[in-house]
């Protein structure tokens, strides 16, 4: 850690430790103030120091991911949201390596995380925003994994089959709980987070990112994409339409059962 990021460190390492606190209040207004911290926040740090602070002391110790699952639901909100500025922004201000390693490891998080609390019907995260928060995490960790949402002009200190290969394999090893808590909270009644799994369908769709998963778990995707035709808001029939075509554009196995108007029980 670099003089920088040490003395950031120590200025906030009372908040740090305060977010293993058993006091829900404690761990919320630690967060409350971490969020401060983030670039756009009320008194923002250097987002390098950050970045290298929040990597060791919050990514790699799962200290986060573990608060997206905590009883208070402000500190699963807050959470969220450091969480999605450290993989849509701060990540970027690491060494390119580490930032491609960084985004890999919380992918494999946050996709755990995801399955267990919005992966299953009665949904465990009963916060509709939160939910919304946790597709949010997601869409933008496999954006930035798979590199679908790199800017142009990007640089990369490693070729692209390197970089390429090491997203992959992050892509890879959380395809299941990715497709199947999508399919899942494809049923939310909240119509934001309706809209936000169609896209997430359409990205992981992509060549570069999980064709190959998506056709995997095609069906429970497909029936719950179906369910969303008859949506009552046109926004919602118009993405969930254009996920319905990314994810049978390699073939559907499952074409029978899912377009039969009568099917047999089981």
């Amino acid at each position: 850690m670099d003089g920088d990021a040490a003395l950031l460190r120590q200025r906030i390492q009372r908040d740090l430790n305060a977010l293993r606190d058993e006091n829900r209040a404690m761990r919320t207004r630690a967060l409350k103030r971490l969020v401060k911290l983030l670039p756009g926040g009320a008194t923002p740090e250097d987002p390098e120091a950050l970045a290298v602070v929040m990597h060791e002391c919050l990514v790699e110790t799962r200290l986060l991911t573990r608060l997206l699952g905590d009883e208070a639901e402000k500190c699963r909100e807050l959470s969220a949201q450091v969480l999605l500025a450290f993989a849509d922004d701060l990540s970027a201000e690491l060494p390119p390596a580490l930032a491609r390693g960084a985004r890999a490891a919380l992918l494999g998080q946050v996709a755990e995380v995801a399955r267990a609390r919005i992966g299953s019907t009665p949904f465990a995260e009963p916060a509709e925003e939160v939910r919304l928060q946790l597709v949010k995490l997601v869409q933008a960790l496999v954006c930035a994994t798979s590199g679908e949402g790199a800017k142009d002009g990007d640089a990369m200190e490693t070729t692209e089959d390197d970089a390429g290969d090491e997203g992959r394999r992050a892509l890879e090893a959380s395809a299941e709980d990715l497709c199947l808590a999508c399919a899942r909270a494809l049923a939310d009644n909240f119509p934001e987070v309706k809209r936000l799994c169609a896209e997430l369908v359409v990205l992981l769709s992509q060549p570069a990112v999980l064709p190959s998963a998506v056709r995997k778990h095609q069906e429970p995707l497909v029936r719950a994409l179906l369910l969303n035709l008859g949506h009552q808001h046109s926004k919602t029939r118009t993405v969930t339409l254009k996920a319905l075509g990314a994810a049978v554009a390699f073939g559907c196995d499952a074409a029978g059962r899912l377009w039969d108007p009568n099917p047999e029980p089981g």
